[in-house]
C-alpha cells in the first residue's frame, strides 16, 4: 500500500470560510473515491494586516483617471497626494459594465487600498450586498486554465461569489446566477456535502461545451 500527498494552494480574494469550504468540496469531487483532503488556510504572503483602506472614491471619479500611463495619477485623501498607477485593465472593464455579468450586483464605490508590504495603494470596486462589501473581479471568459489569454476582449466584470463558484468551468452566466442564488439560499442550512452536490448538478445542467481556441 503506497500513500500518496501532495499540496494544492488555492488562492482567492475573498476570506470566507463558506468560499474555502466550497472549494474543498470541488476539490473532493474531482478525485477518485478514497481520497482525504485536509484543508489549511494559509495566506501565501504572510502578513500581520489586511489591506488598509485609505480612502473611498465614487466611480466616476477614479474612471475619470484612467490612463494608459505608467506613470502614477495623485488622489488626494485627507489633504495629502497619494500616488496610484492607473493603467490597470480591471479599470477599463469595470468602465464599461461595473456589473457582474451573472448575478447583477452592481460596483458602487472604489476603495483606495494598501497593503503594508506594498510600495503604493491600488482601488479595488466593491458592490454592497446585505450590509457586506462584496469585491468585482476582472473575470477570464474563457479561463486560462484552457488557455485563455489576458486580453481585453477576454476579460468580463464578475463578483468574486460568483467568480469563486464559476472556477474554471465553462457555464452559461444563467447558470453561474443559479449557483450563486443556491448558494446564498443553502449555505447555512444544508449541510456541506449536499449543498456541493446541489451545487454540481446545477453545473452539470448548465455547462456548455469548451470552445476551441487558436494557439
Amino acid at each position: 500500500m503506497h500513500k500518496i500527498s501532495a499540496h494544492i494552494f488555492w488562492e482567492s480574494q475573498l476570506d470566507s470560510p463558506d468560499i474555502i469550504n466550497l472549494v474543498r468540496e470541488q476539490l473532493e469531487s474531482f478525485l477518485p473515491s478514497g481520497f482525504k483532503i485536509k484543508s489549511l488556510k494559509v495566506d501565501p504572503r504572510p502578513r500581520k494586516h489586511k489591506l488598509k483602506i485609505l480612502g473611498e472614491f465614487g466611480l466616476q471619479e477614479v474612471f475619470d483617471k484612467i490612463s494608459q500611463s505608467e506613470e502614477r495619477i495623485s488622489f488626494l485623501v485627507n489633504n495629502e497626494p497619494l500616488y496610484v498607477r492607473m493603467n490597470s485593465q480591471r479599470y477599463y472593464v469595470f468602465k464599461e459594465n461595473p456589473k457582474c455579468v451573472s448575478c447583477g450586483i452592481e460596483g458602487e464605490k472604489f476603495l483606495l487600498e494598501q497593503h503594508p508590504n506594498d510600495k503604493n495603494p491600488h482601488f479595488n470596486l466593491y458592490a454592497v450586498e446585505d450590509g457586506e462589501y462584496i469585491l468585482m473581479t476582472k473575470d477570464h471568459i474563457h479561463a486560462k486554465a484552457f488557455g485563455g489569454e489576458d486580453r481585453y476582449y477576454n476579460y468580463q466584470t464578475m463578483c468574486a461569489i460568483c467568480n469563486n463558484l464559476k472556477g474554471s468551468d465553462y457555464i452559461s452566466l444563467d447558470g453561474i446566477a443559479e449557483l450563486r442564488r443556491v448558494f446564498k439560499e443553502n449555505k447555512l442550512n444544508l449541510p456541506k456535502k449536499k449543498l456541493n452536490i446541489l451545487l454540481n448538478e446545477i453545473r452539470d445542467k448548465h455547462a456548455i461545451a469548451r470552445p476551441e481556441l487558436d494557439v
